[in-house]
């Protein structure tokens, strides 16, 4: 993805070089372990309350960074497609 403007590209140049430590520091809370069991982790009970009936829905996840919600939405039944402005970010959910 080209970035538009330099806002975009100051962002996706940030989360190409801090993945590596944002996944450091997400292994070492282990929230996204739990997720998929307790998405309330992560989501909101507003949120949880409107995602209520996912099971076999088809969502993408825009902005996904450490795939937290993403592994809440799947555990609450959805089919989720996982997009970042970062590749590295998105490496670092897929390990």
């Amino acid at each position: 993805m080209k970035p538009t403007n330099p806002f975009h590209s100051a962002n996706k140049d940030f989360w190409e070089a801090e993945s590596e430590n944002w996944s450091r520091a997400t292994d070492r809370r282990g929230t996204w372990r739990r997720c998929p069991t307790e998405p309330e982790l992560v989501l909101s009970d507003m949120e949880l309350h409107y995602l209520a009936e996912m099971v076999g829905k088809r969502v993408c996840v825009l902005g996904s960074g450490d795939n937290q919600v993403v592994f809440a939405l799947a555990g609450l039944g959805a089919v989720v497609t996982s997009v970042d402005i970062s590749k590295n970010q998105l490496q670092v959910a897929l390990t």
